[in-house]
């Protein structure tokens, strides 16, 4: 079984851009654990966890598991992702983590 994480920000603005982050290797069993996560069920019955967040939470989150010793990145992508929770409201106001079986 292996387990994908990605990471969503959604602006305030309906009109804003949505963007999307899958290039990040967290250490998924300890965040399938952590109490922020909720396990989301489908049809499929695969293991799905989900946690939406705002931008100063989702960071604090961040830089929890980018400590693990499991946690890979790509450097671009982790600047990136830093960029954009550091920006905040109103180009990202919720930041959704999703963890997916596949």
């Amino acid at each position: 079984m292996s387990f994908r994480v990605s990471v969503t920000g959604i602006p305030a603005d309906s009109n804003g851009k949505i963007w999307r982050i899958s290039e990040l290797r967290y250490p998924v069993y300890d965040m399938m654990n952590d109490p922020v996560f909720r396990q989301s069920v489908d049809s499929t019955l695969y293991m799905d966890y989900v946690t939406i967040l705002n931008t100063e939470d989702a960071l604090e989150l961040h830089n929890k598991y980018r400590l693990d010793p499991s946690f890979e990145i790509n450097k671009k992508s982790e600047q990136t992702l830093l960029e954009r929770l550091k920006k905040g409201a109103p180009e990202t106001i919720w930041v959704v983590f999703e963890i997916n079986e596949w």
